[in-house]
């Protein structure tokens, strides 16, 4: 064998070599940015669950405290027609009668008001509801604690005062919440 032949064969040896060694190397990054990109889409998929579960809790937290707050309205309502009525028929002041059968205010809906305004995510509207609840549970028992501190009677101006605005907050709390529903339906349809 000639030294041209060993030397041809040589070069073919090592030109084999480089290419399956090359091929090797391509095969290894390829390999190596489908992992990469592999793993950031399975990134991006946790991310967009946890948001997805985020916003769904936030959702129907949101509806539950509305609803909430309603019907923390509705028993504000009666609270405030009843102690009105009493005040003024019987001389004993805002809040010193107790509530006719079938207009007690509902301790279940207090309940889970409680509950759904404290899981709130919005600070904002978390502090407003709350500051709503607060003053609803002062005119429904402002009477109940004058007598019981030994203060003289809640006079029906008073009362009025106390809640109209306890009112205005509950329409401040479930606006701010109606909102919120509003621009989370529309981050969900964009």
């Amino acid at each position: 064998m000639s030294s041209s032949t060993v030397l041809t064969a040589l070069v073919a040896a090592l030109a084999a070599l480089g290419g399956v060694a090359t091929t090797n190397i391509s095969d290894y990054f390829k390999d190596k940015r489908r992992i990469n990109h592999d793993l950031e889409v399975k990134k991006l998929d946790r991310v967009a669950a946890e948001s997805s579960r985020r916003r769904t809790f936030e959702l129907e937290n949101l509806h539950a405290a509305y609803d909430a707050m309603y019907l923390l309205m509705r028993d504000l309502v009666k609270i405030h027609t009843v102690s009105v009525e009493s005040a003024r028929t019987t001389g004993l002041g805002y809040g010193s009668a107790r509530l006719p059968e079938g207009t007690t205010a509902d301790l279940e809906s207090r309940s889970r008001a409680a509950k759904t305004i404290q899981l709130i995510l919005d600070d904002n509207i978390r502090k407003i509801a709350l500051d709503a609840q607060t003053a609803m549970t002062e005119v429904a028992t402002m009477g109940a604690r004058a007598k019981f501190e030994g203060r003289p009677p809640v006079s029906v101006d008073s009362g009025e005062s106390a809640w109209t605005e306890a009112g205005r907050l509950g329409i401040d709390a479930m606006e701010l919440i109606a909102d919120r529903i509003r621009t989370l339906m529309q981050e969900n349809v964009n």
